[in-house]
Order: structure tokens, then C-alpha cells, then sequence
């Protein structure tokens, strides 16, 4: 979308798409219904039209324009109260007018309107159940990676496998601490990892010994910058995933981390910057940390955006406020995206013991 993008465009995108339609008439035999999933037939049948679009590409190699409409249509098949449906619809004039004036004023108010409208709408027990039961149903599959390779989920280790980490490869973590308003803007798009990182190796010094570097998009305070691994990587409880990228030797990931240092800088030169968030390829701005991993490898032929359907249903239902939440999902690239890549191997995948 390029630097034109704004909320005019991102609403007639995904108003377009839903008026495309959200059905197929004709699904592959081998998308089954599950009977054990506490959801309704029509849901389970809008699911597997997800699937379906999310799997299928026009010749040009685009997504399914009926994707959008079918993620749409999802979100709004949740059964609801009138008040929930009020609440919700209140919320989403605010979350607008928030996004379209870009106001820190706006934001720093956000999170407490939606919690205010959330509790609202937990006590809609209909409602409730649904999305639990949609949770549920759409966290039960594994990784594409993980179906490829059973053996990528090897025994739980006592500490990080630094001896199998090389330069160049993914990590991730699933971190929720935090103040109010960072777990708040976490919740928009994370569903099990909140946040990516590059390994950059290691080094020697006389004053500290063995250091293992990483280079992230930290925040908007301090942009793109190396890191030296610290206590929070090891964290008891931390669920981490480190990985290797497929098709990569050793010195071919190496090279791409060393000239990701010479692109982006190591010391914040290089903004964070999330906005737009639904246009990966927007970069001239900054980036955000999972679109620094996937600008990476990406300018080395390989498009880690798994857009897995988990996933943007996952966001769609949870991201009920925006109207535009269909394409940010899928222009957009996020950690959850990322860990379900069948392009990495994941060696190591657990919360730290």
C-alpha cells in the first residue's frame, strides 16, 4: 500500500472484499466437520471456508479477495445481546477515530474503553462461549513446520541449546508482562507470541566473558538496535522458540544476519514504526519487530508470512473494534505468523525451565 495507505483505503478495502461474498460452494472432501468443537454447523462451515480461501491464491499469486469478506463475516456470526452489539459498535466509532486522527490523546484512553466495553460484554454468556470455544478450536492445530518435521519438538531441554544456535536464526517469545498500556497493545495481535528477534552470535571480552548478541526492532524509544542476551531470554517460565531457517547453510544465515546489521544499523537508527501496521513491505518509516525478521529473509527470496487461517480468524474475532482487521492480519506480518512458517525448524520450543 505504500506511504498513501490510510483509513480511507484500509476501509474500502476490506468493505470491498466483504461484499465480494464469504461462501464456496464446493469444499475439499477433506475438510471435515468436527462434531466435538461447541460450535454451531454454520460456524464450523464459515471456518472451513476460511481455510480454504486462506489456502487458494489467484494466478497473480494475490489472496482469495473472498477471504477478507469470510473473515469479516466470521466475527459478525458470534451470537450477541443487543447491548453487546451496542457496546461493541461504540467501540469501534472510538477505535476509528483514534486510528484516523492518530492521537496520542486517543490512544492512552483506548485501552480503557475496551476493557470497560470487554467486561461488558463477558457477562453475554452466549457470546462468551463462543469465542472460547473458538479459541479452542482454532489453537489445536500445530505449526505448519511441526506437521512437516514431527521430530522439530525434540525433549524439553534444562536451558537454551546454545550449542545448536548459529547466527541468523528466528527467535520468539510469548512475554505479557509489562505496564497497562503495552500488554493492552499487545493483546491486539498477539494469540501465543508477542514478540521476534535475529541471533547475531556471540563474542569474547576480557570484562564480561561470552556474550550472545540479537538484533530487534526494541520499541519506539530505541528502534532498531543489537542487544546483548540477557536475563530475560532465560527467564524461568518464558516460553521461547528459536529456529533455523530451511534451505539455509550455516554461512548463507550468517551472511543474511551480517547484512541486516549493515541495512538497519545497531544503535536505533532505524525507527520502530508500526504504522501502517497492515502493509509489511511499508518500511521507509521503520519497522516493527516481526516485519524486521521478515524484511530479513524476505530480501533473501524467502517470505516467512505463513498467514496461517488460525491466525486471522484468530485476529479477526479478537480484533471485533476494527474494521479493518481482515487486511491487517494478512498484509501485515506478526510473530504468531511467523512461528507458524513451515519454512523454519524449530529446535527448540518450550517455556524455560
Amino acid at each position: 500500500m505504500g506511504p498513501r495507505s490510510g483509513l480511507a483505503i484500509a476501509l474500502s478495502v476490506v468493505f470491498t472484499f466483504a461484499a465480494a461474498g464469504t461462501r464456496i460452494s464446493t469444499l475439499p472432501a477433506r475438510l471435515m466437520p468436527r462434531a466435538d468443537s461447541g460450535l454451531s454447523p454454520a460456524i464450523e462451515e464459515q471456518l472451513r471456508t476460511i481455510e480454504h480461501l486462506a489456502r487458494s491464491k489467484t494466478p497473480s499469486g494475490k489472496p482469495d479477495p473472498r477471504l477478507f469478506g469470510a473473515l469479516t463475516r466470521l466475527e459478525e456470526m458470534i451470537p450477541r445481546s443487543v447491548a453487546t452489539r451496542r457496546a461493541q459498535e461504540r467501540g469501534r466509532k472510538a477505535f476509528v477515530s483514534m486510528a484516523g486522527a492518530r492521537s496520542r490523546r486517543l490512544l492512552t484512553a483506548w485501552p480503557a474503553m475496551r476493557q470497560s466495553i470487554e467486561k461488558q460484554i463477558g457477562s453475554d454468556v452466549a457470546y462468551a462461549r463462543t469465542l472460547e470455544a473458538l479459541d479452542r478450536r482454532l489453537s489445536i492445530a500445530p505449526p505448519a513446520a511441526a506437521k512437516a518435521n514431527p521430530r522439530s519438538y525434540p525433549i524439553r531441554y534444562k536451558s537454551l541449546p546454545f550449542d545448536q544456535m548459529r547466527p541468523g536464526d528466528v527467535m520468539i517469545w510469548d512475554d505479557r508482562s509489562g505496564p497497562p498500556l503495552v500488554r493492552a497493545a499487545i493483546a491486539l495481535y498477539a494469540s501465543k507470541c508477542t514478540h521476534t528477534a535475529i541471533y547475531l552470535g556471540e563474542t569474547r571480552t576480557k570484562a564480561h566473558g561470552l556474550e550472545r548478541w540479537t538484533l530487534e526492532a526494541q520499541s519506539p524509544a530505541l528502534g532498531v538496535r543489537s542487544a546483548v542476551m540477557g536475563r530475560k531470554w532465560l527467564r524461568p517460565g518464558l516460553h521461547v522458540s528459536l529456529g533455523h531457517v530451511q534451505g539455509f547453510t550455516p554461512a548463507r544465515a550468517a551472511l543474511a544476519a551480517a547484512r541486516a546489521v549493515q541495512t538497519y544499523g545497531t544503535d536505533g537508527r532505524t525507527p520502530y514504526h508500526v504504522w501502517p501496521p497492515w502493509d509489511k513491505t511499508y518500511t521507509q518509516q521503520g519497522m516493527y519487530c516481526s516485519q524486521l525478521i521478515w524484511s530479513i529473509y524476505d530480501q533473501n527470496g524467502v517470505d516467512l508470512d505463513s498467514n496461517d487461517w488460525h491466525y486471522l480468524a484468530w485476529f479477526a474475532i479478537h480484533n471485533w473494534f476494527n474494521p479493518y482487521a481482515a487486511p491487517t492480519a494478512y498484509f501485515g506480518v506478526f510473530p504468531d505468523e511467523i512461528k507458524a512458517s513451515p519454512r523454519i525448524a524449530w529446535y527448540y520450543d518450550q517455556q524455560n525451565l
